[in-house]
């Protein structure tokens, strides 16, 4: 039996999981640990053991030990030019476990999706298509059965591995079947955004044999996006999920999902939902597939109900060219024949402009936007490349590419993730222009818009048209392959107000073609530029003309339409006279005048002005009530006439009741949206400042017992810590949703908590503390609170916490309810619950693991034999005096705008996303950036040194004046069991250098905070704090530079700030109290040996530095060094 014809595949399970369970021979890696498809060659019987576990389980696919057996990703371990011996010997390693098995199984050749996303740019499509295509040729020549290209993350990256499979199969002559399994994130989304219609949409017009999903997930995070693939796809569907979503338990990966849940989720979606190949990716052991082959008995795929749409995408989302309520509407705007506004934008290189000109019309309501950027003495291709470069990444809605260049077409179709539709084709040449392109559409998924044009010139009549058409579909499908849904047909319209006698009946040839078109020729779809239709009239008759021949032409049976969406008028708001006058130019109905149709035409609209819209502005709309006027200022974070509202509020109602029954639901409302991802935070906190303001202006008209209404809390950082950004959000929120919040600040003992506590008769205390110390100080203090009496509940979160610790560790030591919160709105999701008297402890429930196996042992691999350089000093320096201004270029702005400020992209569109950052951050980072400097905000220092130094096993033994300092540093548990200490030389080869550094920008950026926080201006406290944050870092960056300059290993500096990221320069620094050394107390040391207390930093008790914008390193100059986490 062929593998097509097999009703149910059982694929294996997961590769890295379990061969990091297995006893692999140290030698086996060969210096490239990690390199699992190495191991194909150097240990083949470990691989061959891995199959056959799989094969004993049940399994009738076997997956090649291959996912990154790429040149690509080989290159990373010098092994690009054993790209073919790699895939060889492992499709032969599956072979002779199927062999040694008995047992008849196939082998399916995996294909990862390299370490590049090439929607962002990473690579290319040609290097990346050379690459799959080598790996495809390799495993193909082996034998494999089958290829998968599997856990597909990038949409761009999908299309180039299909256009390169097939084109192999195609020149080895083969009929392989290909798979494709996307990883559909816990988001919703591929990992670049794409949903699960966009991918399907890009996908289904190759010939796959299936597409499916795995890894990410467990089976129950794919239900919904296997369901619409089940219901949406003719082909097979795949499902190959993870053992759940993996948990971290004591240091180590753990899948929380059993073998016999996992294979009671995978057995229902065949026996429900249609799923025909099954298996298990990541946590998924040898039990998990036993499981699943006992559940799969006597289960067969259940029959499935599929609709199709065909459709067009975007890197982001699908559109469906037949629409519910027709037509498909493709934006004409970005055409630099058609459109003055967007060829100036062209011609001036305003790639911006002419992007925001894409985005107006997707705005407007186009479902597709057309791109044309041929204009005479333009590089139309290095145009087109430029311009669906920047609309891919922008523009949610699919691309038209309008051209008649194959050279250019194709140059576009390499660069669009999606599904493009290309215009367009046509006879005009006798059809080798059409070949060209229609090859082209097939070999990229595309769609095509056909012209009814033939060598004579355009089809005017309605026979020549159909004919046309005829002619065009029996070349594009029974030649060149195209499905009859991949053809839109234009047969074309003319002008009805030129006055040529010729064309008085082009608008109905054309609705009577449209007819003709749809019943001859089953399956494809129509579409007009209906614009052309009124060419050369007014502008206002124009819209009205465009719309009315716009409505009779979808009667007609119109699919789509190229036309400015933003000036079709709806019939509603079109007269009954305007109407009239257009049907009889249309369909040139004469009355019983002399008059013709265009003369009727011409003077009825001969006075008109063009039909003005109604917007939200206008005047004339109905006010709405001052109640929900105040409620959508809150949510908006609009304080402009707030005070006026207020008072308008105030003589029809009581202060305490507008708080308690309009600002407090507001706020509620702004939490919901912003737990929705719809609201992101810096205008949480600016709907707090509306509701702040809003009750100071209304405590006066309020009775003391009123205004000290709500439930209480207390909020401290514990001793010993001085973080309190988390703290004082969770002040911001909670005080601004009805609650009384004392802030005792940082670093507040236990004693003192108690203190307050019982005087201020409260009804919750909060905790909060960044570091891991913080999280045993909250251990420590509950005894305390107990013993003190109290049995509040206690609130807890912090960066160190987690939910297992706060149940395991902190819940027992105290009798009241002890509740973990992961950031502010879970500190108010649990105030409410007190309010509700529903509030308990956290609980953590264990979940079930998978039998634990032996790991081998892996060897660091760490070079001993790196030149030691010499530094220009031993001992300590200290530096003042650095110049702000000069650390700005190293600030990481995406961590400042999206991660501290919050500026997150979330569901906005890429568009509004750029104009919110361009309109609105970067102005106030600028602002920031001149304030930190001209105020003096930003005083940056530095202590710093260079050390003699020895590894001693973990140790760093570091030598100054006669005097050492040992530096303990911990081990990896797992492999490659790495340790900063390995990056040093011992002192019998010869000693080391080591370097230190203690970095801050002084204690006024830690003043002017504070003064915005206690004034209540809370989005300008958060923007200034993660600002001196980020600038903090951008500091170490710049020092961390600076020192590797005097070592003499910084000519490698990184081309651009991402290098800076992912460290593409010589050696590393490590923070101390980060995840390479979390332990604190090496403050100590570094203290003795830098004496930060010349530039104004101290330690606290618990071993913190004081100003809180300070951080501290250890400087490693060995190639090899870069950060890990223990």
């Amino acid at each position: 039996m062929a593998v097509r014809d097999e009703k149910t595949l059982l694929f294996d399970g997961a590769c890295g999981t379990n061969l990091q369970r297995m006893e692999i021979p140290a030698s086996a890696w060969q210096g490239r640990d990690g390199c699992n498809e190495f191991l194909n060659v150097t240990a083949p019987e470990v691989i061959r053991e891995w199959h056959a576990s799989f094969l004993s389980a049940g399994a009738t696919v076997l997956e090649t030990n291959t996912f990154g057996a790429n040149a690509i990703v080989l290159a990373e371990y010098g092994l690009a030019g054993r790209v073919a011996e790699i895939n060889r010997a492992a499709v032969g390693n599956a072979r002779e476990a199927i062999r040694r098995h008995g047992g008849p199984a196939y082998v399916a050749g995996s294909i990862g999706p390299t370490t590049k996303l090439p929607s962002l740019g990473h690579i290319a499509f040609d290097p990346m298509a050379a690459a799959f295509s080598e790996q495809a040729s390799a495993l193909v020549e082996a034998g494999a059965d089958l290829l998968i290209v599997e856990t597909c993350q990038d949409l761009l990256q999908v299309k180039i591995a299909l256009v390169s499979c097939f084109r192999t199969l195609e020149r080895m002559k083969r009929d392989v079947p290909v798979m494709v399994s996307l990883t559909i994130e816990s988001t919703g989304t591929m990992l670049v955004g794409t949903d699960v219609a966009a991918a399907l949409a890009a996908i289904e017009p190759f010939p796959v044999f299936s597409i499916g999903l795995n890894c990410a997930t467990g089976p129950e995070g794919m239900t919904s996006h296997l369901r619409y693939l089940c219901r949406h796809y003719r082909g097979r569907v795949s499902c190959i999920p993870n053992a759940g979503i993996p948990q971290v338990r004591d240091g180590k990966t753990h899948y929380p999902l059993s073998p016999e849940a996992f294979a009671a989720q995978l057995s229902a979606f065949v026996r429900d939902d249609g799923v025909s190949i099954v298996g298990g990716c990541c946590g998924t052991t040898p039990e998990h597939i036993r499981k699943l082959r006992e559940a799969l008995d006597g289960v067969a795929p259940a029959p499935r109900n599929v609709v199709e749409t065909p459709s067009l995408s975007s890197l982001y989302q699908a559109a469906e060219i037949r629409q519910e309520i027709p037509p498909f509407l493709i934006g004409e705007r970005c055409n630099a024949n058609g459109s003055r506004r967007f060829r100036d934008l062209l011609l001036a290189d305003d790639t911006a402009g002419a992007l925001r000109v894409a985005l107006e019309q997707q705005e407007d309501g186009a479902h597709a936007v057309d791109l044309c950027t041929a204009y005479a003495g333009r590089d139309e291709k290095a145009d087109i490349e430029a311009m669906v470069r920047l609309f891919a990444q922008s523009v949610r809605i699919p691309m038209v590419i309008d051209s008649t260049t194959p050279d250019c077409i194709e140059a576009a179709l390499k660069i669009h993730p999606g599904r493009c539709l290309v215009n367009s084709v046509n006879l005009e040449d006798g059809g080798k222009n059409l070949e060209h392109v229609c090859r082209l559409a097939k070999t990229y998924g595309a769609a095509v818009i056909a012209l009814t044009i033939h060598e004579k010139g355009m089809a005017m009549t309605v026979e020549e048209k159909v004919a046309t058409a005829k002619e065009i579909h029996d070349l594009a499908v029974n030649r060149y392959g195209l499905r009859p849904s991949d053809l839109l047909f234009d047969v074309l319209t003319f002008t009805i107000g030129s006055g040529d006698a010729t064309l008085v009946d082009a608008a109905a040839n054309t609705l009577a073609a449209i007819r003709r078109v749809k019943e001859e020729l089953p399956g494809v779809f129509t579409l007009l530029g209906v614009s052309n239709i009124s060419f050369g009239l007014s502008p206002a008759s124009r819209r009205v003309l465009n719309s009315i021949f716009l409505h009779e032409a979808i009667a007609a049976g119109l699919d789509a339409a190229i036309i400015d969406a933003a000036k079709v008028l709806p019939m509603s708001k079109i007269s009954d006279a305007d109407r009239e006058v257009c049907l009889d130019l249309i369909h040139d109905r004469r009355g019983s005048g002399t008059e013709s149709p265009l003369s009727a035409f011409l003077r009825h609209f001969s006075n008109a002005k063009p039909v003005k819209e109604e917007t939200a502005g206008d005047g004339n709309l109905p006010a709405i009530p001052p109640e929900e006027e105040l409620a959508n200022k809150v949510v908006a974070g609009d304080k402009e006439g707030l005070e006026d509202l207020l008072s308008i509020l105030l003589s029809r109602r009581p202060a305490a009741s507008i708080i308690n029954q309009m600002l407090v639901p507001a706020m509620r409302r702004v939490g919901d949206l912003f737990g929705r991802g719809e609201m992101l935070l810096p205008f949480v906190l600016q709907s707090a400042e509306v509701m702040k303001r809003s009750v100071d202006y209304l405590a006066p008209f309020m009775e003391k017992a009123e205004r000290e209404e709500g439930r209480r809390i207390l909020l401290a950082t514990v001793a010993g810590d001085v973080h309190d950004i988390g703290k004082n959000l969770v002040d911001i929120i909670l005080s601004n949703n009805g609650y009384r919040v004392f802030n005792l600040g940082i670093k507040v003992p236990a004693e003192t908590i108690i203190d307050k506590a019982r005087e201020l008769r409260v009804d919750a205390i909060g905790l909060s503390g960044l570091l891991v110390k913080s999280a045993l100080v909250m251990r420590e203090n509950l005894p305390q609170f107990a013993a003190a009496g109290l049995r509040v509940p206690v609130l807890l979160g912090g960066a160190a916490l987690t939910e297992k610790f706060v149940a395991q560790e902190c819940v027992p030591g105290y009798p009241g309810p002890v509740v973990y919160c992961a950031d502010a709105f879970a500190g108010l999701s649990a105030m409410r619950r007190i309010d509700e008297g529903t509030l308990s402890s956290t609980v953590f429930l264990e979940a079930g693991s998978a039998p634990a196996m032996t790991p081998g042992p892996r060897g660091a691999a760490v070079a001993r034999d790196n030149r030691v350089p010499a530094p220009p000093f031993l001992g300590p320096r200290h530096v003042d005096g650095i110049d702000p201004r000069e650390l700005f270029p190293y600030v990481n702005e995406q961590a400042l705008f999206r991660g501290r400020w919050g500026y997150r992209r979330g569901k906005m569109t890429a568009a509004a996303y750029e104009e919110l950052v361009r309109e609105k951050v970067r102005p106030m980072y600028e602002e920031l950036k001149a304030r930190g400097v001209e105020e003096n905000i930003l005083a940056p220092r530095v202590a710093y040194g260079w050390f003699r130094a020895f590894a001693e096993g973990d140790t760093l033994v570091v030598e100054h004046d006669g005097r050492s300092w040992p530096f303990p540093f911990p081990r990896q548990k797992n492999p490659p069991h790495l340790c900063i200490a390995d990056y040093f030389r011992t002192r019998e080869e010869g000693g080391d250098v080591a370097g230190f550094f203690v970095a801050t920008i002084g204690g006024e950026m830690a003043l002017a905070t504070r003064a915005l926080f206690t004034s209540d201006r809370y989005h300008d406290y958060l923007m200034l704090h993660a600002f001196g944050v980020e600038v903090t870092d951008a500091l170490a960056e710049y020092w961390h530079e600076a020192m590797r300059r005097e070592l003499g290993i910084s000519g490698d500096r990184p081309a651009s700030f991402s290098g800076y990221v992912v460290q593409e320069y010589q050696g590393s620094r490590y923070g101390f109290g980060y995840p390479a050394c979390p332990d604190l107390s090496a403050h100590a040391a570094v203290f003795d040996l830098l004496d930060p207390g010349r530039i104004g930093v101290t330690l606290t008790e618990s071993m913190e530095m004081a100003p809180e914008q300070t951080t501290s390193a250890i400087v490693v100059h060995h190639p090899q060094a870069k950060y890990f986490a223990v």
